[in-house]
């Protein structure tokens, strides 16, 4: 396979990728909005950063796609390799996103309206992000991409949350708190 139709088929995985990813962070931020459910709500945000890393793979796979030149002998290959290393940063600064959430929640605490609908967003959600990420795994292993096997484990940092706040959800449907966990010790 040439780089021109190996460039083609990773561009191609990445479109179909981030438009999941998107319907993704949408139903999260929506719904968590809606149902006044900051953890949900965060989670959104942290899915709409692997629609953006999609989208610096999209961008940094075209640039890597141009022929060699005059400056570049051996083509521009390696901007996959930086364009994963973008995709580290889009982690560290989703956790960021992630921490700032929860502290500022542990100051101002509302109680959320957690109900059947609240489970089954973050069910289909986290059900359709262990698609995509093992998708995007198999085919990054196929074609020998580093970008994508990475960017299938920040999609895999995306269902660990989803399942967290999963459990989340069910001990304060239980009527347990942070602040009855902390009164109880």
């Amino acid at each position: 396979m040439g780089k021109m139709e190996y460039y083609k088929k990773v561009k191609k995985i990445l479109i179909i990728i981030l438009f999941l990813n998107f319907i993704v962070a949408i139903a999260k931020i929506l719904f968590g909005l809606y149902s006044n459910t900051l953890s949900i709500t965060t989670d959104g945000i942290h899915s709409s950063f692997d629609g953006i890393s999609n989208i610096v793979g999209i961008v940094g796979l075209t640039f890597a796609a141009k022929p060699s030149d005059k400056e570049h002998p051996y083509g521009h290959y390696k901007i996959e390799t930086l364009t994963s290393l973008i995709i580290v940063v889009l982690l560290f600064l989703a956790g960021y996103e992630v921490l700032t959430s929860a502290i500022t929640k542990i100051y101002n605490p509302t109680i959320p309206d957690i109900t059947f609908l609240s489970f089954l967003v973050m069910i289909i959600t986290t059900l359709v992000n262990i698609g995509v990420s093992y998708y995007e795994n198999k085919k990054g292993k196929e074609l020998k991409s580093e970008f994508l096997i990475a960017d299938s484990k920040h999609t895999r940092s995306d269902i660990y949350a989803s399942c967290a706040i999963i459990l989340g959800l069910i001990v304060m449907k239980l009527g347990y708190t942070i602040f009855h966990l902390i009164k109880n010790c």
